[in-house]
């Protein structure tokens, strides 16, 4: 499937870490030089030690690695490796987002 952040099209799909070693490290990862996004789309595997939630920690993940790719695409490099600032946004978002709707803000 194709995101468009800001007029830029990127490839955003998952796949096991088994398929793409960047992602035996990373639940996730944004490559701005070929404008792809994955995400690992087999986190809990046989793993019995996984978290219980693994649709909202998936969309979380792909909430982060798009603001990844919305700091890059806005020519703010340094946010868009910022960690904690990225990770602040996706997990805050679908909060804001619903605060938003309901101020009639959108």
């Amino acid at each position: 499937m194709k995101v468009n952040v800001l007029g830029t099209e990127y490839d955003f799909d998952g796949a096991s870490h088994r398929e793409d070693v960047r992602l035996c490290d990373n639940d996730g990862y944004v490559d701005f030089t070929t404008k792809t996004i994955r995400f690992e789309n087999n986190l809990n595997g046989n793993n019995p030690n996984s978290i219980a939630n693994i649709p909202e920690y998936e969309n979380k993940i792909k909430r982060h690695e798009i603001t990844h790719a919305f700091f890059y695409e806005s020519g703010l490099d340094s946010y868009a490796h910022n960690e904690l600032l990225v990770d602040w946004i996706a997990i805050q978002f679908p909060k804001m987002l619903k605060a938003f709707k309901k101020a009639g803000a959108l």
